[in-house]
């Protein structure tokens, strides 16, 4: 196609567009447009699947804090021991003999 050709071609488009009117929406379009934004904003996620993941963090929380303090070495000082001297010397029970 040759420059010239394809001048009177964009050319008659443009004359067979000089009776056209404008495009103009239907009266319902806008408030259809505004409802349908509404409702993209109402739409509300449930919570039932971040209940479940903040169950298991939790729990995997605990656990993770009761092995960390299980797996700890417990070291015993000497204040806290309590040494066994003489004072254990007397029996409890000085008689078997329940029944006098």
């Amino acid at each position: 196609m040759s420059n010239n050709d394809q001048e009177k071609w964009v050319e008659a488009v443009f004359q067979s567009m000089k009776g056209s009117r404008r495009a103009t929406p239907s009266p319902e379009l806008f408030s259809k447009i505004q409802s349908q934004i509404e409702d993209s904003k109402s739409k509300v996620v449930p919570l039932y699947p971040w209940r479940y993941v903040a169950a298991a963090v939790a729990v995997l929380f605990v656990n993770a804090t009761a092995l960390i303090y299980y797996n700890q070495p417990e070291e015993v000082s000497s204040d806290s021991m309590v040494v066994a001297e003489d004072g254990y010397g007397q029996p409890l029970i000085s008689s078997y003999q329940i029944y006098e």
